[in-house]
């Protein structure tokens, strides 16, 4: 169960034991200024291991185990009237990528569906994940609200981060499932 939710739902299992074993290790760094003098930042280093020794006696990465993270967020505010300002905020995550167990091909292709090598449980790597984000809005001060109109940019690089593999029979090959690319939002929010 140590590695349930890699893909955001649970697969069932019958038979398990609870005889397995789960580290988890690491450090983290943080760096951080509230907002004052019009700007703010924040960043976060981990550096970790994850790993865990099943029935096989085995120990393995988990499949959250990326090694490392890095996240720096920042924005600046500028004051255009007492009570309007003009917002750049950005972030930036980059994490090593995520680990994963490889598909049988021959087996899948015996099946109809994606079959795993579970003797090579999450042994391969996808490359890093890296990704940008752009915020530039203005933000209207009243007496009991704030009124924040931004326009954001998700992914202004474009990454093309590998969400999964999946085996498709009608193709006979493993393919590449990609996050989601450059996504231009508009937002508009009200604090009370």
């Amino acid at each position: 169960v140590l590695n349930a939710g890699e893909y955001f739902f649970i697969e069932r299992r019958d038979s398990l034991v609870n005889k397995g074993f789960g580290r988890n290790y690491g450090i983290e760094f943080t760096l951080s200024k509230n907002l004052s003098s019009g700007y703010y930042f924040m960043s976060t280093l981990s550096l970790y291991k994850s790993v865990y020794k099943g029935s096989d006696k085995i120990w393995r990465s988990t499949a959250f185990d990326n090694e490392h993270l890095l996240n720096f967020l920042g924005g600046k505010e500028w004051r255009v009237k007492e009570s309007l300002a003009f917002v750049l905020d950005g972030k930036l995550t980059w994490s090593g990528g995520r680990k994963y167990t490889p598909i049988d091909t021959e087996k899948s292709r015996q099946k109809g569906r994606k079959v795993f090598q579970e003797d090579l449980a999450y042994s391969k790597q996808h490359a890093d994940y890296f990704k940008l984000d752009i915020k530039v809005g203005f933000k209207q001060y009243f007496k009991k609200v704030t009124s924040e109109f931004y326009f954001d940019i998700q992914n202004v690089t474009n990454r093309k981060n590998i969400f999964n593999l999946e085996y498709d029979p009608v193709k006979d090959e493993v393919i590449e499932v990609y996050q989601l690319g450059l996504f231009p939002m508009v937002t508009y929010r009200l604090r009370f």
